[in-house]
């Protein structure tokens, strides 16, 4: 079992020697969120979009889900991290695969669910998901 608290009392006390501030955030769905938005807007890794987004919630910013994808949000999900369980659970594709089904700067261009390098599985799965 790892030692989370040990580890979070180190980067404490070494941030306060070194006189910067820490601030302790929930990582619930960042790397949902970084892989939808930031993975292929920046051209990075799913780590990197992870990153990215802890660093905005520790900033204070609330992730949305991109215009291409709230039409697959229903309703009723009010809070924006039930929005990106839904949207996890409709895009349980390859990683990698996310660089090709949309493009979070053009949302216009919306989703390609026949692109030749998904999978039979794959394909069904969004088309069920999507539709």
């Amino acid at each position: 079992m790892f030692a989370y608290r040990k580890m979070i009392q180190a980067i404490e006390s070494r941030a306060n020697k070194m006189g910067v501030a820490v601030t302790e955030v929930n990582p619930a769905f960042t790397s949902v969120s970084g892989k939808l938005k930031y993975m292929r807007k920046f051209g990075i890794s799913i780590h990197q979009a992870a990153a990215f987004t802890i660093g905005r919630r520790g900033l204070g910013y609330k992730e949305k889900a991109p215009k291409v994808l709230k039409r697959y949000i229903p309703k009723d999900a009010s809070h924006h991290w039930k929005h990106w369980s839904v949207l996890n659970k409709k895009f349980s594709v390859r990683t990698h695969m996310l660089y090709h089904l949309f493009n979070v700067n053009q949302p216009h261009q919306g989703i390609d669910v026949f692109h030749p390098s998904l999978l039979e599985e794959e394909k069904h799965q969004l088309i069920k998901a999507l539709a």
